[in-house]
């Protein structure tokens, strides 16, 4: 049979239905008749159009010409050539994936092309996409290797058209500034990934910054802090970076070294490791005291000189002339120091400088006594312009002006008593 339209279709449909009912209602008709009938409605046939207009959509992507649609009329029997089709369309961010048709631009499925689809005369072909997926690198600032650690399921990848939410890193002894799309760490930091603002592999770089723990001073047993500390001593330690720990001073107490036990025991520790602390700090001064000398010495002058108060002394630990010493005791040159007396270290030389302005000096002595005895002497009898032992940096005297000097060196610690009279 030549091909027929859908109303010519219809109509013989029509046509043998009626017949099929005629023969049927038939009281008559013979079981031969009936098998003629059914055999002649079995003979009708459908043919195909001969032209099928096809309507390609792209949806969201694009043609070659920069439309969604693209529309053809093509032979039915060249349904299953790849020359039918256009070039595939392109959407950002997505893969094409082929075709899935329909024969009323509704209801669609993947029928093979001229295979198992219905015959129609207007087909209509709408694009599969997927959404193409990138991946995330993950590095420390400038670009260096990460060094942190990932949360459990951080994600590794980012799907095109999804929102993908970042995970917070964390760190041995830093804190975590941030995920940041520059190696420098600049700008905003991101804790997302917008669903179409990628359309390549994307690397995200950890911003880290170093703990500061506070360093808190007690003295052993953990009480108060009762020293006094170096100047610049350390208040905080910064992870990473090693802090020096300064001694501190205490009267009448020898520092025994900082410790992190409150009882002091252990190794004293004299600088906190770069890595070693990850918490708030708390150290513990070791105090020694000091015993005070048992020893007491009495250094005492006796002066016999009633001449207008000629006779001077000064007594210091920086030579005759006091250069760059302490002066401990004056008597003379228009002052009287009232210190009376001082502790010393044994080995320390003690120097007297008596300067008289009359012809003789014979007219004073001075005595160093322990509570107990006397273990030294001295009076300046014929010491004399010339005659006294003359030290490097004193310059000769001339006139009526005589000097002398004395030395003694101390051979225990002691406390030194001063004492003079007239």
């Amino acid at each position: 049979m030549g091909n027929k339209s859908k109303k010519g279709l219809l109509m013989s449909i029509l046509w043998t239905l009626v017949i099929i009912t005629a023969v049927a209602s038939s009281v008559a008709m013979t079981q031969s008749a009936k098998v003629a009938t059914i055999r002649f409605e079995q003979t009708w046939t459908y043919d195909a159009p001969e032209n099928v207009q096809v309507t390609f959509n792209a949806g969201e992507g694009y043609f070659s010409n920069s439309q969604h649609t693209y529309t053809t009329t093509i032979k039915i029997n060249t349904l299953s050539g790849t020359s039918i089709f256009p070039a595939n369309p392109t959407r950002t961010g997505y893969t094409f994936s082929g075709y899935e048709y329909s024969v009323d631009g509704t209801n669609y499925n993947d029928y093979t092309l001229a295979s198992d689809m219905p015959f129609t005369d207007h087909l209509y072909a709408r694009a599969k996409w997927t959404a193409r997926s990138y991946s995330i690198t993950y590095r420390d600032a400038g670009d260096t290797s990460f060094s942190g650690s990932h949360a459990p399921n951080y994600p590794i990848s980012h799907t095109y058209g999804t929102a993908t939410t970042l995970k917070t890193a964390s760190k041995t002894g830093y804190s975590f500034g941030g995920w940041y799309t520059s190696s420098s760490c600049t700008g905003t930091a991101v804790t997302s990934l917008g669903a179409t603002a990628y359309t390549n592999n994307i690397t995200l770089y950890a911003k880290w910054s170093a703990n500061n723990y506070s360093i808190t001073y007690y003295d052993e047993g953990g009480s108060g802090f009762t020293g006094t500390h170096a100047s610049g001593y350390p208040t905080s330690h910064s992870y990473g970076t090693a802090t020096t720990l300064l001694s501190p001073t205490k009267e009448g107490y020898s520092f025994g070294g900082w410790y992190t036990s409150s009882a002091c025991t252990g190794d004293a520790v004299t600088s906190l490791g770069a890595t070693t602390y990850t918490s708030n700090i708390s150290l513990y001064a070791k105090w020694e005291e000091v015993s005070t000398p048992s020893n007491t010495y009495t250094l005492s002058w006796v002066i016999s000189d009633t001449i207008n108060n000629s006779i001077a002394i000064l007594l210091s630990t920086g030579g005759y002339n006091n250069n760059g010493g302490t002066v401990f005791f004056t008597y003379g040159w228009g002052e009287y120091d009232e210190k009376r007396s001082e502790s010393f270290q044994a080995g320390t030389t003690i120097y007297i400088h008596i300067n008289h302005e009359t012809g003789w000096a014979n007219n004073v002595t001075w005595t160093l006594t322990t509570p107990t005895s006397t273990i030294y002497q001295t009076d300046f009898s014929n010491y004399v312009v010339g005659g006294g032992p003359m030290p490097p940096d004193e310059p000769p005297h001339f006139g009526s002006c005589y000097d002398v000097y004395e030395t003694i060196t101390l051979d225990q610690n002691c406390t030194l008593t001063f004492s003079y009279s007239e």
